[in-house]
């Protein structure tokens, strides 16, 4: 696989760089460069669609309203021969594709080789029969740098890339399901995936979701709960990834005070970093929850959530 992160074959689109979303979680970046095309002000768009939503029956975590009109829905297939026929399907009628990849099998990723995960990528093209592979998503992780990606891979590569993850925790199951802003069916984890636009099917939304401050508040109430705060950690840190890119988009624009859009950004960024210390001191036998706990205070303080 050509791992050259971002010079091989046809670049990104016109207008945009591969930092263009970089700042977003693994879904949404690849997801804002799937829509890019057509929609100068998604920027913009999505900005104002992100919000931070939690379901306290299942903990699960909503990050933005859907940005893609209620149109893009998940297709899977156990065979490889079914999947890439459906992608390819997608691919000549709609220019691009978003696939479902595995981070253990993707070689620019820091995860490779060391943790299955769901991973979104962009299909953009077929050069010489082979694929064209976007991932748009850069990242300090705990195991090293993410940076985008863009280069070429056979047949025998994109199905290795694609491998499925099969079996995966409660909380990557929601990440799925919600990954689009509303809950969507997902094929199981256990077959290749792909995303396809269909016609507009809005799911109704279901009752009891907390939002903005409450959501937040109820996320600082479990943080005695040491295995529920680590499982979720991946999901906060993508919260915070999202009301980032929310607060300095709009601040960009002259949207907001500069003062409380800097208080916010110090909040959010500091939530993180709280998150990896506790988990990592939990590790060691001397839990911190407090650090935590005054970490979602300083975001309630701030105001910062949408």
């Amino acid at each position: 696989m050509d791992t050259d992160g971002g010079a091989a074959g046809r670049g990104p689109r016109e207008g945009e760089t591969m930092a263009t979303w970089a700042e977003l979680s693994c879904y949404t970046s690849n997801l804002a460069a799937y829509l890019a095309p057509g929609r100068p002000r998604l920027r913009f768009e999505l900005a104002d669609a992100v919000r931070l939503a939690v379901l306290p029956a299942t903990t699960a975590l909503s990050h933005h309203d859907r940005v893609d009109g209620g149109s893009l829905g998940y297709r899977g297939a156990a065979r490889w021969a079914e999947a890439t026929a459906g992608m390819a399907a997608e691919l000549e009628t709609n220019g691009s594709v978003l696939a479902v990849a595995n981070t253990h099998q993707m070689p620019w990723s820091p995860d490779y080789q060391r943790r299955a995960t769901p991973h979104w990528v962009l299909l953009t093209g077929r050069p010489g029969g082979g694929w064209q592979v976007a991932d748009h998503f850069a990242a300090t992780t705990p195991h090293g740098e993410h940076r985008p990606y863009h280069g070429q891979a056979t047949e025998d590569e994109l199905r290795a890339l694609l491998t499925p993850v099969g079996t995966v925790s409660d909380e990557v199951a929601n990440r799925d399901r919600y990954a689009l802003g509303e809950p969507v069916e997902v094929p199981p984890p256990s077959q290749y995936r792909w995303l396809v636009r269909t016609a507009a099917v809005r799911t109704t939304a279901r009752p009891g979701w907390l939002t903005g401050s409450d959501a937040v508040a109820h996320l600082a109430a479990m943080v005695e709960d040491r295995e529920r705060l680590a499982a979720l950690t991946d999901d906060l840190w993508a919260a915070s990834r999202h009301q980032l890119f929310r607060h300095r988009v709009r601040s960009a624009a002259g949207l907001t005070d500069p003062e409380a859009t800097s208080a916010a950004v110090s909040a959010w960024e500091e939530l993180p970093r709280a998150l990896r210390f506790a988990v990592e001191s939990a590790g060691r036998g001397r839990p911190r929850p407090g650090l935590v706990r005054a970490a979602f205070d300083r975001i309630i303080t701030a105001g910062a959530t949408a």
